[in-house]
């Protein structure tokens, strides 16, 4: 189990040779002055040979579920940080897609419309 912060993943080896994870976020807590750590919130358990086909869910959720302990008051904001890169050094973000450019028409949208008129009056339609 690595804890660090306001962190906490468990590490469990499976039967198969895969590796089981499970991502959740505490506070550090005294309770009859000992420090114990008190869950905030599960994040997920994934396997490791899964992380590249849930890594955006993941993400997902992380941020969500980060974002809303932060507004609610219960994790400060630079915890908040700390817990994004204690999961990314186990789970990396997937890099961001990156969207085709579209080649512009050569044809203005004013010269478009002006065929599809010059089309429809030809063939007897007023508009």
């Amino acid at each position: 189990m690595m804890t660090s912060g306001n962190s906490r993943i468990v590490k469990r080896k499976l039967a198969n040779n895969d590796i089981s994870y499970t991502f959740s976020i505490a506070k550090n807590e005294r309770v009859n002055s000992r420090p114990t750590h008190k869950t905030l919130a599960i994040v997920g358990c994934f396997r490791k040979s899964e992380f590249t086909a849930r890594a955006v869910e993941f993400w997902k959720i992380a941020d969500a579920k980060l974002s809303e302990l932060v507004s609610a008051g219960k994790l400060w904001q630079n915890d908040e940080s700390k817990v994004r890169k204690q999961f990314e050094a186990v789970i990396p973000r997937p890099a961001p897609t990156v969207i085709k450019t579209v080649k512009p028409s050569t044809q203005s949208n004013y010269e478009t419309m002006q065929t599809v008129i010059s089309e429809l009056k030809e063939r007897g339609i007023s508009l």
